[in-house]
């Protein structure tokens, strides 16, 4: 039996059926094909983008980081992307609506649930002696290959709020070299040799 997506400090989702529901209504193409996954999927969905999202990498810390608080967000020490300070004892509407956003997409396609969206790692193709050579995976936000994890309009909403980020861009690194793999140890790994 699929689990009730919860909010709250002690839930586990950033969003319940309901509200995914009232929230892709409105949608001119979620909305007609929203209403007709049945409730364990949308269930199912919603478990999985909070589960998704919650790895990332986020600015600030947990509210409350002791066992009680069981997913990433509220968080403390947040800023928007117009140097406002976020409420420690919210979840900002930006998190809830990317995922239900990536709830309807994982509805309507389950790849995205294993998708990287890194692109080609392949740093060197050679034919006889022509050859290419990339610095970066190959493609671009809606293109194969892409270098993003999440949709543009998911990236939008939440980019402001990763750590190493400079606005909603969301991109792996910026102009200045952050990068958002930068003090996001989540595995407890240890650095390598230089």
């Amino acid at each position: 039996m699929v689990s009730t997506p919860t909010t709250g400090l002690t839930g586990n989702s950033y969003a319940t059926v309901a509200e995914a529901d009232a929230y892709l209504d409105d949608s001119l193409v979620a909305g007609l094909t929203w209403v007709a996954v049945d409730p364990d999927s949308k269930s199912r969905a919603l478990l999985t983008a909070t589960r998704i999202i919650e790895k990332q990498c986020w600015q600030g810390s947990p509210t409350d980081e002791s066992p009680t608080q069981t997913t990433q967000w509220p968080r403390t020490g947040v800023m928007d992307k117009y140097g406002n300070a976020i409420d420690s004892a919210t979840v900002p509407d930006q998190i809830v609506s990317a995922t239900i956003e990536l709830a309807f997409e994982l509805s309507q396609d389950s790849t995205g649930e294993t998708s990287g969206g890194t692109g080609s790692n392949n740093k060197k193709l050679q034919a006889g002696s022509a050859s290419i050579e990339f610095f970066r995976p190959s493609g671009g936000p809606n293109g194969a290959g892409s270098e993003y994890r999440f949709n543009p309009h998911i990236q939008e909403l939440i980019g402001q709020f990763l750590d190493g980020q400079t606005g909603a861009g969301g991109k792996l690194g910026d102009s200045t070299g952050t990068s958002q793999f930068t003090d996001c140890d989540e595995f407890g790994l240890t650095e390598g040799y230089s």
